[in-house]
């Protein structure tokens, strides 16, 4: 059944286009990419919001086109995640347009209790802001993070090199296919990549790698992430886009300020903005902290937070390889286990709990004053995790 149900999400991905802002209210029109799709074209035409190319692509494609895809991508070593799995990505789910289908080479690192930090720059970067991006993935990698960025040359390609040689993992999002062969001489990097975290894009394996994709494949660097260090950007450079699509997804924007050399064109523009300079993997995590405590400026919460997941000296690479998952175990028994579901997912919960009955998703949508869209995502994400049961016709109660 679950191939099944990826056809019809690869289809509607085929359809929409990558990126497309349409999915969340097409899925709350329709309720669910099979049964958009067997709604046929009257339907979608009702529905009024296809362009004329999307409504080709949707007579044109079917969901056999999706299981062949399916076929192939697994040939290849790669798998397709789709909103419907628990180990597509949450905090995808709640962009205002999430991926309909992800495909990934290797494992995504765990996202609880841990903190998922992008970082980005210009693919010229001089030698000085690369080893500057290398340390600081390094010493975040050692504190527990997981470091995303998206495989060019210059800062991503050394983030990645930080982040690997710290022992810790590293994830990097594409904006081609993933068996494309794009920038071969990155390619054993992209390997060790998928070994030690996952390569992923929204792109099927062979497509090539067009101008007009990277910044749709941006939102999913900045998204992925709870804050973004920008290091060495253009004033017209893809890393500016990703940091405002940043702070359009309320993540943390921060610019690196590293070398002695005045800031690049870019960070100084983010930093007249308002965007914070770090200068020290200990910076951003205090940051990080502040930011997600809700409080401002209180020094002592981010001193602490700084013993707890940093290491106080600063660590060579090359030396003594420390346990990624131990210190994030460490951090998490002194500062408490994180909630296990999201806030959304949390409300429903405690209200099928309190009705204990089997209820329509739409009644649940009106009493908790929720959107369908987002009662969904919550309902797929307490179904997969065990805590709620479906039955026929949209309606969910207790497990």
């Amino acid at each position: 059944m679950e191939w099944r149900e990826k056809s019809f999400w690869l289809w509607l991905q085929r359809g929409l286009g990558a990126g497309s802002g349409k999915l969340l209210t097409l899925l709350e029109y329709f309720g669910s990419p099979q049964k958009c799709f067997e709604a046929g074209e009257q339907a979608w035409r009702r529905w009024g919001n296809l362009t004329s190319q999307e409504m080709e692509r949707f007579l044109f494609y079917t969901p056999s086109y999706g299981e062949a895809l399916l076929s192939y991508t697994e040939n290849l070593g790669q798998e397709v995640l789709t909103p419907q799995q628990r180990m597509y990505p949450r905090p995808l789910r709640y962009l205002m347009n999430p991926p309909g289908a992800l495909f990934m080479q290797g494992k995504l690192p765990y996202f609880e209790g841990r903190p998922w930090i992008a970082i980005v720059g210009s693919r010229k970067a001089s030698e000085k802001d690369c080893q500057a991006a290398y340390l600081l993935a390094a010493h975040l990698a050692e504190a527990g993070a997981v470091i995303v960025s998206g495989g060019a040359m210059g800062i991503d390609e050394a983030a990645h090199k930080g982040a690997l040689e710290a022992g810790g993992e590293t994830v990097c999002v594409m904006g081609c296919g993933l068996s494309y062969p794009y920038l071969t001489g990155q390619l054993p990097l992209r390997q060790e990549i998928a070994r030690n975290g996952a390569l992923l894009s929204e792109y099927p394996p062979d497509t090539p790698p067009l101008p007009m994709q990277f910044p749709v494949r941006n939102r999913l660097i900045s998204g992925l992430s709870d804050g973004i260090v920008v290091i060495s950007a253009n004033e017209k450079s893809g890393s500016l886009v990703t940091a405002r699509l940043a702070l359009e997804q309320q993540r943390l924007v921060m610019v690196g300020n590293f070398a002695e050399e005045a800031l690049a064109p870019g960070c100084e523009k983010l930093r007249k903005n308002g965007a914070p300079i770090v200068s020290s993997a200990e910076d951003v995590l205090a940051l990080l902290y502040t930011r997600n405590s809700g409080s401002d400026g209180e020094e002592n919460k981010g001193k602490e937070f700084r013993e707890k997941t940093v290491l106080k000296n600063t660590v060579s690479v090359s030396g003594e390889k420390k346990s990624v998952r131990k210190t994030v175990e460490l951090a998490e028994d002194q500062q408490g286990i994180p909630e296990e579901i999201s806030k959304d997912a949390g409300i429903l919960l405690a209200k099928i709990r309190a009705e204990n009955s089997i209820q329509q998703i739409s009644d649940l949508a009106r009493e908790l004053s929720m959107p369908v869209s987002k009662v969904l995502a919550a309902a797929t994400e307490l179904e997969l995790s065990g805590y709620i049961r479906s039955y026929s016709g949209g309606r969910y109660g207790p497990a």
